[in-house]
């Protein structure tokens, strides 16, 4: 913790500042908490720069890149200048819930390295609840341990990482268009010792946004998250978290949507990589029980 800071919270943004604004304003702004925002080389027709949301107020650094790597670039320009304690990520459409700073207090002398909350997902268009993170739920009914929940829950946000053991471990994320986050979470997983899960709702996602990368369903798109899928299994593999893959075979069959072509270049990705097979007993089990483990 530097100059008393207990919380930072990096917030990535392009191009939309009506929704960053609501983001900031969801957060409380206290002399122990720094908002760093970064801007990911937005476009000036869409972003009054001489009005930028967070420029000038309390807690709040905002910094301006022109480099247009994407938000796993702008989340590692904010980590450099973190001083928190303990490091939270949102994304510039989303917003943290009302009193969610209670929530972080609870465990702001606590020595655990990640403490995974609850989140919500809202409609886009009217605001409207409707359904809390699945992945907390299982584990609150018993269907996924505490050391399986960092496998599933690979979004940055809804988490509270700490500092120390992030830079202890050299976890950054993956400069890439999609999915930069996803090599990131099961770094975390496989490296943290200490974990802790609180079933208070911190944070509010916005559920299928128009125009967000998470709702783009271009062929450029979706090869970007299968490398980066094929890359995590690699990695979990290598790390021995082999029970933690998941089956790349649900998205190669998706691949035929695109072209047989595709489809072949998948199977053959995941072959060459060693592993095709991957999560595959997780993988028939669900479709024969319909769940995971």
């Amino acid at each position: 913790m530097v100059n008393g800071i207990n919380y930072t919270i990096i917030i990535p943004h392009k191009n939309i500042p009506e929704l960053l604004r609501r983001c900031l304003n969801s957060i409380p702004r206290r002399d122990d908490i720094q908002i760093i925002v970064v801007d990911d080389n937005s476009d000036s027709e869409k972003v009054d720069f001489e009005h930028f949301p967070g420029v000038g107020e309390k807690c709040v650094e905002v910094y301006f890149t022109k480099e247009g790597k994407g938000a796993g670039y702008a989340r590692n320009v904010g980590l450099k200048h973190a001083k928190g304690k303990w490091l939270l990520f949102a994304d510039a459409d989303d917003f943290f819930e009302d009193g969610f700073i209670n929530s972080l207090d609870k465990y702001s002398t606590s020595d655990f390295d990640v403490i995974y909350f609850n989140s919500r997902d809202v409609a886009a268009d009217s605001l409207k609840e409707l359904a809390e993170n699945r992945y907390i739920q299982q584990y609150s009914s018993g269907k996924l341990s505490k050391k399986m929940l960092p496998f599933y829950i690979v979004v940055p946000w809804g988490k509270m990482i700490s500092h120390d053991f992030l830079s202890r471990n050299k976890i950054v994320f993956e400069e890439i268009s999609v999915s930069n986050d996803v090599l990131f979470s099961y770094q975390v997983g496989c490296n943290s010792q200490n974990v802790e899960v609180s079933f208070d709702i911190i944070y509010n996602y916005l559920l299928k946004r128009s125009g967000a990368l998470t709702s783009n369903p271009s062929e450029e798109v979706f090869v970007s998250r299968f490398i980066t899928m094929i890359k995590g299994n690699v990695y979990l593999r290598t790390s021995g978290f082999s029970s933690f893959t998941f089956s790349p075979i649900p998205r190669i069959l998706h691949a035929r949507k695109y072209s047989l072509h595709r489809f072949f270049w998948c199977l053959h990705y995941a072959y060459r990589n060693r592993v095709l097979l991957c999560g595959l007993r997780k993988e028939i089990y669900r479709i024969i029980c319909g769940k995971r483990i």
